[in-house]
């Protein structure tokens, strides 16, 4: 989610109350929406088309050594301090009755798992695994499943195997440092499963591609990916760029042009008003512990570097907590895809 060119950067080193901040962005995200659907269902439909034939016609992704500097090679620690006891870096669910980010994450878990078609016994495959939220709750919760968990970040390697260890399921829980890009799988999986990491991909079509040959003939795909109800676009000069760079907001219905190589079963919408909480619990966690992040992230980076790193957390957290609010949590939200392999013609 980019919202409209501002120089984030120097407000926030003025000492901008967030309240001013988050008018600053709510009426920047407008602006850029306004923008962005100019000219009605057409133009918004053609442009559409004309970006999927632009990026079928690049690499991949990105490279993903900039974005993994800038953001997931950080002290394990600093993301200890505002995220959830499952470490889960991605939109969690607040149902009616669920207040508490702990409660959150493990309600955002069951369903992810629930609408995969999790099964005890199956090999899992988790694309760009984080810091193992989902692995290890695949692990924990289905005793008889092998999850291999794929990630670009040393940090997030050793976080994941360490807590594999403490939960009693290393044996079960493989870590591997490498790019989904060239990665190739060593074997077939029951399922693969991926939680915001499919905005960081140019080529969707390669990499669905390349999934279809890694699931089982009755396999599945799980995809969640944070996107707008209608446009699809790259990001332009914002929190989102300094600190995701690489990223890329899809529609609601991207993924239904891709499916060449696997089908469609699946397709339904979470509100972005979980993600709007999401963020605001993060916040809250961030702002309760602020000099004990400073201290860590100008301990990695340096002085000055630490506290513009730690700046751009916060305005990424205030800017994707005031896009998922916009318009009640319609404008931005969550998608979750289901896909299975192809059937050759009888």
């Amino acid at each position: 989610m980019s919202a409209h060119p501002l120089d984030l950067e120097r407000i926030a080193a003025r000492g901008t109350p967030d309240a001013v901040l988050r008018v600053l962005f709510r009426l920047a995200i407008a602006d850029s929406l306004r923008a962005r659907l100019a000219g009605g269902a057409e133009v918004q439909q053609a442009s559409k088309l004309a970006l999927m034939r632009r990026m079928a016609d690049i690499p991949l992704a990105t490279p993903t050594d900039p974005a993994s500097h800038q953001h997931y090679d950080l002290p394990c620690d600093f993301y200890r301090i505002f995220l959830g006891p499952r470490m889960v870096y991605s939109a969690c669910l607040f149902p009616e009755g669920i207040g508490e980010i702990e409660a959150a994450e493990e309600a955002m878990l069951a369903l992810m798992c629930s609408r995969a078609g999790l099964e005890d016994g199956q090999a899992v495959l988790d694309l760009g695994c984080g810091w193992g939220g989902l692995s290890l709750h695949i692990a924990r919760s289905y005793p008889r499943c092998r999850v291999h968990a794929l990630t670009n970040s040393s940090q997030q390697v050793g976080w994941v195997v360490g807590r594999a260890r403490e939960l009693g399921v290393a044996d079960r829980v493989t870590v591997e440092l490498a790019d989904v890009t060239r990665w190739e799988a060593p074997h077939r999986f029951d399922r693969v499963v991926s939680v915001e990491m499919f905005e960081y991909i140019r080529n969707h079509a390669a990499l669905l591609r390349s999934i279809s040959r890694w699931l089982t003939p009755a396999g599945r795909l799980f995809v969640q990916v944070l996107a707008h109800r209608s446009v699809a676009y790259l990001p332009e000069g914002s929190a989102d760029t300094a600190l995701f760079s690489g990223g890329f907001t899809p529609s609601a219905d991207w993924f239904l042009y891709f499916q060449d190589d696997l089908r469609l079963l699946d397709h339904q919408i979470v509100s972005g008003l979980h993600y709007h909480r999401t963020c605001e619990a993060w916040l809250s966690r961030l702002d309760a512990r602020w000099d004990e992040a400073e201290a860590l992230l100008t301990g990695h980076f340096g002085a000055e570097e630490g506290r513009r790193q730690l700046a751009l957390f916060k305005l990424f957290f205030l800017n994707s907590s005031e896009s998922c609010r916009f318009e009640d949590g319609d404008a931005y939200l969550l998608t979750h895809s289901v896909f299975e392999p192809r059937r050759p013609p009888a």
